[in-house]
């Protein structure tokens, strides 16, 4: 709904709870880019400009422990991992600007090790 009116305590933008509010922007902060490059992800030279509102949390997101290598990074890594990403393995995220410069070795070992054991799995097939 678009209202044409003003917003205040009257009217159609106050009916539908200020959807014409103005928001206001946050502090710009910086988050790593991720790509998989012969099946092993790392960073991208040049961080992200990411924007945020006021109210919103500064967050960064990066490959989890289970990433594998079909997996893109969202929002060039600003911003948390969607739900269903997190849940199954796939995504970090943490809170702070530029936290997500590396991975844990965890998800570092997992993205080496998962690529080699289906090597050898097709190999022996």
């Amino acid at each position: 709904v678009v209202s044409t009116q003003s917003t205040g305590s009257s009217g159609i933008n106050a009916e539908y709870g200020g959807c014409n509010a103005v928001k206001e922007k946050g502090v710009d902060f910086k988050c790593m880019d991720w790509e998989n490059k012969d099946d092993k992800f790392s960073t991208k030279a040049d961080p992200t400009t990411c924007q945020r509102l006021k109210t919103t949390e500064i967050m960064c997101n990066m490959p989890g422990a289970k990433a594998t290598k079909t997996y893109a990074v969202t929002m060039k890594g600003c911003g948390p991992c969607t739900a269903e990403d997190k849940n199954n393995g796939l995504c970090a995220d943490c809170v702070k600007a530029e936290c997500n410069s590396k991975m844990s070795s965890a998800a570092t070992v997992t993205a080496f090790v998962l690529p080699l054991i289906a090597a050898l799995y097709n190999t022996l097939l």
